[in-house]
């Protein structure tokens, strides 16, 4: 029986063109790939026509040279594959090298400090549902994220890859097995430990936290010079506050608590909490507790809960003894909270400056950072952020004061290399060659650079060039412009008696 010529006509006609004119080498089984949407660790994501159910879908390539790793992509694509949720991307199927998922026509997430409450609101009810279902996404972050605009401008959210996370090898001294599953700047501090058996629906929570967290402030809560640096940060550092609302700002730092007992009990109760703030209601997140606040400073300094303790058993022998003991110990707990409190407003005005810098407001910046030094003149952030404000306005030598006060307070690779771009600035070539020194393998490519100018600009141009190869040898694929940066320093090597 042959097929009507004006039957295979109209159904030719229901196919998009850029399918009918795709070419052989873009057909996969029956799907025909005609735009790739992104790639990365995982590998890379293609829009594609299904030919037959004449839909389009995405085809997610899998990249991996661990077969434990892609049977626990498979596992996991097959559980998420059995759920069915309005903000969560349904899977279809799962083929041994991709996996066939709902296509979505979206944008990045972004918007108001409001929107994106909403938004975070969304995805927790999402995610909650799929915590119903026994499933945890692992790698909540905004990439995993797209906003389906709506005619009443609010927009829907969509949630990618759940279960879908690469398995990261990353060599810690924190970590036993040293696998690490997720983003590092989006996931909890029992995740970055590379402890998979710590993971669960408390480590999403953790993670919409964080996107929230990015979506107010542009940035994750914590970003270090590379993924060890920033997993470091995860586990031992406490975040800013977003600086954006009082309430929405607890709400955010609840989720992001590294005792995942003290985040939310579900991610149900934080979309209950968004929505009070969305609705100006009572929220239920609540600053950190006195006695919290006390029992974290005495952990930080152990000399100081030994000695209370032992104070206290001295008071047990002599009433006369025990009362200058309990005088003595209120008058430290007392100094601890309040210290504690005393970090707590300076890490939330350091926060605010960073933004205040962020929108140019140079003097505002100011105002928050003196206010911060007025209380603790030793505040190697407060001073950072200064030495930046101060660089903007041209003011070098100040600048200097304040980088060399930071860097005298815990000496920072990252605050060397600053120092050594002042005095750059200030054309003293061999000071700036000497702070480059301690930080430029740590920093960018643009850094070591600048150190092998300054250092043939002082005449070490043997030192410069060993710089020059170095870089070459890591950074192949920046060869044209560091050969460029070698011919110039031979150059002026021949020029100099």
């Amino acid at each position: 029986m042959t097929e009507d010529p004006a039957d295979a006509s109209a159904s030719k006609s229901s196919i998009p063109d850029e399918v009918n004119d795709a070419l052989p080498s873009q057909h996969v089984d029956h799907f025909i790939r005609v735009k790739k949407l992104g790639a990365g660790g995982m590998g890379e994501v293609w829009k594609a026509w299904d030919t037959h159910l004449n839909r389009w879908v995405a085809l997610k390539f899998i990249k991996t040279d661990d077969p434990d790793d892609l049977k626990r992509l498979h596992r996991e694509a097959r559980a998420v594959a059995r759920l069915s949720h309005p903000n969560i991307v349904q899977v279809y199927d799962v083929r041994e090298a991709y996996i066939v998922l709902q296509y979505v026509e979206g944008v990045p997430v972004s918007g108001t400090p409001r929107g994106a409450a909403r938004l975070i609101r969304d995805a927790a009810q999402a995610v909650h549902y799929a915590h119903t279902q026994g499933v945890v996404h692992r790698d909540l972050k905004p990439g995993n994220m797209l906003l389906d605009p709506l005619p009443d401008g609010r927009g829907k959210v969509w949630i990618l890859d759940f279960g879908l996370a690469k398995q990261e090898k990353v060599k810690t001294s924190f970590s036993v097995s040293g696998a690490v599953v997720g983003t590092p700047a989006y996931m909890p501090p029992e995740q970055a430990d590379g402890k998979p058996d710590k993971v669960g629906p408390h480590s999403d929570i953790y993670a919409l936290g964080a996107t929230l967290y990015d979506l107010l402030t542009g940035r994750p809560p914590f970003r270090g010079a590379g993924v060890y640096d920033t997993l470091k940060k995860v586990i031992e550092e406490d975040p800013v506050p977003p600086g954006i609302d009082g309430d929405l700002d607890l709400i955010v730092l609840k989720c992001l608590q590294k005792d995942p007992s003290r985040r939310y009990r579900s991610a149900a109760a934080l979309a209950d909490d968004l929505d009070r703030w969305l609705k100006k209601e009572p929220i239920e997140a609540r600053p950190p507790s006195l006695v919290y606040l006390l029992w974290k400073a005495l952990r930080r300094n152990w000399l100081v809960a030994s000695s209370v303790l032992a104070v206290g058993l001295t008071g047990l022998v002599a009433a006369g003894v025990f009362w200058r003991a309990k005088a003595e110990k209120d008058r430290i707990e007392r100094e601890a909270v309040e210290k504690e409190l005393s970090r707590l407003r300076a890490l939330e005005w350091i926060g605010k400056a960073r933004d205040a810098i962020g929108k140019r407001d140079l003097a505002g910046t100011m105002v928050l950072v003196d206010r911060v030094l007025e209380k603790d003149p030793q505040n190697e952030e407060a001073l950072s952020v200064k030495a930046v404000v101060l660089s903007e306005l041209g003011e070098w030598d100040k600048s200097l004061e304040c980088l060399h006060a930071s860097y005298g307070i815990r000496p920072d690779p990252r605050v060397a290399v600053n120092i050594g771009k002042c005095y750059y600035k200030l054309k003293k070539w061999p000071q700036a060659a000497e702070w480059l020194s301690k930080g430029w393998r740590d920093n960018t490519l643009d850094t070591g650079m600048l150190y092998a100018e300054v250092l043939s600009r002082s005449g070490r141009h043997d030192e410069a060039e060993a710089v020059v190869r170095e870089m070459l040898a890591d950074r192949p694929d920046r060869r044209g412009i560091l050969e460029s940066l070698l011919r110039t320093i031979e150059a002026e090597k021949r020029r100099t008696p």
